[in-house]
């Protein structure tokens, strides 16, 4: 008894089982551009993006359904959340699941060749700098809170230790995560 959902309205007990969606990306893509200025300067975009999945946020339903102390469990005023916890023994699965599609500007840098004569200054042949950033900004977001409560990172599954064994994300849940942090860096690059 399973369904991908819609239809009519049924009673709980005879209610077939919903499948959410896969916790895999069913799409993704990324999409670059290098543009040249002269001979010496080159700067370079990156935007990832993926979405078609989802994963069990338990930051969303903690507050929610476990402790009771977001503001929408506190007030019980949202219908979906109030029947999701008066009519699941386990209704933190229904209470959790969001989207995690996104696109993010991954890579951003500016690279300067400097020229033969002043490489030679330093004794090399050739010489540039490039200074780049990571993980800069999220441009977009299926889904970007759940009950009031905002998800941290799409891209973000487990913690380092919350699963022995996981395979990267395979058993997508959500919990105690922090987002993916942003790096620069500079690098300065001689030919001998």
């Amino acid at each position: 008894n399973f369904s991908t959902g819609g239809g009519a309205p049924v009673a709980c007990a005879q209610a077939p089982e919903i499948f959410f969606g896969s916790v895999l990306p069913t799409w993704q893509g990324a999409s670059s551009v290098t543009v040249a200025i002269g001979s010496q300067v080159q700067l370079f975009a990156q935007v990832d993006y993926l979405g078609g999945s989802y994963i069990r946020a338990s930051e969303i339903s903690g507050p929610s359904i476990t402790f009771r102390n977001s503001e929408l469990a506190v007030l019980a005023t949202d219908p979906i959340l109030e029947g999701i916890r008066a009519n699941t023994f386990d209704s933190r699965a229904q209470a959790n699941t969001i989207r995690t599609g996104f696109a993010k500007l991954r890579d951003l840098s500016a690279t300067y060749t400097f020229s033969t004569g002043l490489a030679r200054k330093f004794g090399t042949t050739r010489m540039s700098v490039t200074a780049s950033a990571r993980n800069l900004w999220t441009v977009w977001r299926s889904q970007k809170e759940l009950f009031g409560r905002r998800m941290k990172d799409p891209e973000v599954r487990l913690n380092g230790n919350f699963y022995a064994g996981d395979p990267g994300g395979l058993a997508a849940n959500q919990q105690d995560v922090w987002p993916m942090a942003r790096r620069f860096l500079v690098t300065l690059r001689m030919g001998l």
